[in-house]
């Protein structure tokens, strides 16, 4: 458990995507897709376009009662509000803090994987392995 102090102002609720955001974007809808040179631009980039009311990152989601396939934003499919969010804990969000963390090396070891474009095989150092078995980086 956590020892910071309980606020006393309640937490925001936040939208947690069970299937993450780095694999979802690999099914961006054909046309939506933006390179950015790293996370910071990306973040920068839909920030601003968010202010505007625009979603940068979309993905094709097939929707079974109307049979049909739709665009929809990554940021608010596949996922639930406040998903990982543990009440008994003096910091309700810590669950979440380390998925992120184990998210953020994940994507890095399936980027690479990705960058290798097919060889047979790919040289992972343990660096990149261990925080995935810890759950820490």
């Amino acid at each position: 458990m956590s020892t910071s102090k309980p606020s006393s102002v309640p937490p925001k609720n936040q939208y947690h995507h069970y299937i993450p955001r780095f694999v979802l974007r690999r099914f961006q809808a054909e046309g939506t897709q933006v390179q950015y040179k790293n996370a910071k631009e990306r973040k920068t980039a839909n920030s601003r376009a968010q202010r505007k009311g625009i979603d940068l990152e979309n993905i094709l989601v097939y929707d079974l009662p109307s049979e049909t396939l739709e665009i929809r934003p990554i940021a608010t499919t596949y996922g639930v509000q406040n998903l990982y969010r543990d009440i008994k804990d003096a910091d309700i969000d810590s669950l979440e803090k380390k998925l992120s963390v184990v998210e953020s090396e994940a994507a890095g070891v399936v980027n690479l994987l990705h960058q290798s474009n097919g060889p047979r095989t790919i040289l992972l150092k343990r660096t990149q392995l261990l925080p995935l078995y810890l759950g820490s980086g």
